[in-house]
């Protein structure tokens, strides 16, 4: 299938190709060797995020049953809100990007609390206001995360979460602008 995919000219990102090289130096290391060996064997040459692809399936095999659905649940919410951010401000994130690999690490920490149905923070309602006030695209973009992980993992966000979450989005955003 990667290979017909390839061929068709369609260029395809892994959106968690930095994290996997972060956090699976190993099995990406795998994945770099087995794209070596497809060009070499195949006359194939396959974009280098299809190395974390690959590592990502020494990865699942490593885990028990039970992790592994929390994997799937973590990276499906990472996957969702990074296309909420997407569609929100009409724009491919720059994935090189401090302030995205920033943003990646944190929503991966909220993913495992969401998973977790561990709550972080307090609620701070002066800091909520604030950056509600002072950032209200982004604000506004956190809102429909909130709704998103509402309805799809029945968890609440505190507002000191909201307030964290915004933050990153705003500097996603502000990268974006210059």
């Amino acid at each position: 299938m990667l290979i017909l995919v390839n061929n068709s000219g369609i260029p395809l990102q892994n959106p968690l190709a930095w994290e996997v090289r972060k956090f699976y130096p190993r099995e990406y290391e795998i994945g770099k060797q087995a794209l070596r060996l497809i060009a070499k064997d195949l006359e194939v040459k396959l974009a280098d995020d299809e190395a974390a692809s690959v590592a990502l399936h020494f990865v699942n095999a490593q885990k028990d049953a039970g992790l592994h659905e929390k994997d799937r649940q973590m990276t499906q919410i990472v996957v969702g809100i990074s296309d909420i951010v997407r569609l929100h401000f009409g724009c491919d994130l720059e994935e090189d990007s401090f302030s995205y690999n920033r943003f990646i690490t944190h929503l991966r920490y909220l993913a495992q609390r969401i998973v977790s149905g561990v709550s972080g923070g307090k609620n701070d309602a002066f800091l909520y206001e604030q950056v509600r006030v002072n950032y209200p695209e982004s604000f506004i973009c956190t809102q429909k995360i909130v709704n998103y992980i509402k309805t799809g993992y029945t968890f609440e966000l505190s507002l000191d979460e909201q307030v964290y979450l915004t933050i990153h989005i705003q500097r996603l955003k502000d990268s974006l602008d210059k």
